[in-house]
């Protein structure tokens, strides 16, 4: 049996460099900083239709906002939000999902098993981070209009 040991173990280190791992932490990283700036830039637009009476009156009455009630300008708002909202998130998972398919790959083939494991905990810890992003920035854009 070339290339085995008596024991049935694989001889030598794999293969390649160690940096498949590194690049998937990268990656991981650069999905969760890129989705959440951009999350919390639309949750921050978002937050700022408050400043309408409508919106105002809607949420003291506790019930739904009637968008076609909007001014223009609210309309153009809401419209912007909701593709900045889309491509974060899509900016998010798609860069997730690379991660975690290389992050696997690195630990399978014990090609930076540690930055692997490390790539994976990022994406499913940013998931949370994204969507915190954009809480934090629909309170903070309808702050300064609410009482």
């Amino acid at each position: 049996m070339s290339g085995f040991t008596t024991s049935g173990t694989a001889r030598g280190r794999a293969k390649g460099p160690r940096r498949l791992g590194l690049v998937a932490f990268l990656i991981g990283v650069g999905g969760v900083v890129l989705g959440s700036g951009l999350q919390f830039w639309a949750g921050y637009h978002l937050g700022s239709i408050a400043q309408f009476d409508v919106v105002r009156a809607a949420i003291e009455a506790q019930k739904s906002i009637d968008v076609s009630k909007l001014p223009p300008a609210g309309g153009r708002i809401v419209g912007e939000v909701n593709t900045i909202s889309i491509v974060g998130s899509l900016a998010y998972y798609g860069l997730a999902l690379w991660a975690l398919i290389q992050g696997i790959v690195a630990i399978v083939r014990r090609r930076g098993r540690a930055w692997g494991v490390a790539a994976i905990v990022v994406i499913v810890i940013g998931y949370f981070l994204v969507q915190l992003a954009y809480s934090g920035g629909l309170a903070l854009g309808a702050a300064p209009y609410l009482s």
